[in-house]
């Protein structure tokens, strides 16, 4: 009688797992749809580790519907941006876009924003102002295109 016990314990403890795992791979689907990251993913998921110049644990909006809240890393080089979840989440991949695919728009009416359009189908990703945007506009990553230090200042149009 006890080992049965010890057996519905242990079924009960596996299917409590496999729900949360399931449940946290369907909101991650869920959610890289609407937010874009999943059209990213198709185009530009990557192996590349990260440069040195980095940002951790940043929020951001993608599309109007998404917000990532203090959970995202971006990376910069003088090829491109680099973005990840911090935490690994289904349907989620590190991305590479290179500067070429990417988009800036003018700093909103009350200068609160500042929208970078990814990739082809121009997915908007908008982070608070200015922390995130200063540090995406830095001249690529710090580098020109050489992979000597660039000239500080900022970039206020497309790359």
């Amino acid at each position: 009688m006890q080992t049965l016990d010890i057996q519905h314990a242990v079924l009960l403890i596996v299917a409590t797992v496999a729900s949360v795992v399931a449940v946290i791979a369907v909101i991650s689907w869920a959610i890289s749809y609407p937010s874009g990251w999943h059209a990213l993913a198709e185009r530009y998921r990557t192996d590349r580790r990260f440069p040195a110049h980095q940002r951790r644990g940043e929020s951001a909006r993608m599309r109007a519907l998404i917000r990532y809240k203090g959970i995202l890393d971006f990376g910069l080089d003088a090829e491109g941006i680099y973005m990840s979840v911090m935490i690994p989440i289904p349907n989620h991949p590190r991305l590479f876009i290179p500067w070429t695919e990417i988009e800036v728009t003018e700093p909103g009416a009350w200068h609160i924003t500042q929208k970078f359009l990814l990739g082809p189908d121009k997915i908007p990703l908008r982070g608070p102002w200015p922390s995130l945007a200063q540090f995406l506009l830095e001249p690529r990553g710090g580098m020109d295109a050489v992979g000597n230090a660039a000239a500080t200042g900022t970039i206020s149009s497309s790359f």
